[in-house]
């Protein structure tokens, strides 16, 4: 439910809030912090390109993911194949700034220097 004496003392006190258009959504500011913890305990760039073509594809970065997060167990389940296989998809899709489906080094790196995904950042 609402918090209703939340929402009493905003009415009361709208000049002290801040404009709408000011606030962020949570999600947002937690999901980037999430996927770049997630990045950052993956292997380096280098070691997940196995193809050393400077882009990770949705194979390497499964393998990796299933390195640090499964021990490296290759027979997954079926529930723990399906949720690999879904943050994958979400990791790759928080730095595709191509639309490409792989992250390139450049990609990578805006990440790691700034500590966020790119402006175009669309995994909500």
């Amino acid at each position: 439910g609402v918090n209703e004496p939340l929402l009493e003392w905003a009415q009361q006190n709208e000049s002290s809030l801040p404009h709408r258009e000011l606030a962020r959504p949570a999600r947002e500011i937690l999901e980037v912090y999430f996927v770049r913890q997630l990045w950052e305990r993956l292997p380096s760039f280098d070691q997940i390109d196995t193809r050393k073509d400077d882009f990770l594809h949705p194979d390497e970065i499964r393998e990796a993911y299933k390195q640090v997060f499964f021990g490296g167990v290759t027979d997954l389940d079926l529930s723990q194949t399906l949720a690999v296989n879904e943050m994958v998809a979400h990791l790759i899709r928080c730095l595709d700034k191509a639309g490409d489906n792989r992250v390139s080094r450049e990609e990578y790196s805006v990440l790691l220097k700034t500590g966020k995904p790119g402006l175009t950042w669309r995994c909500l």
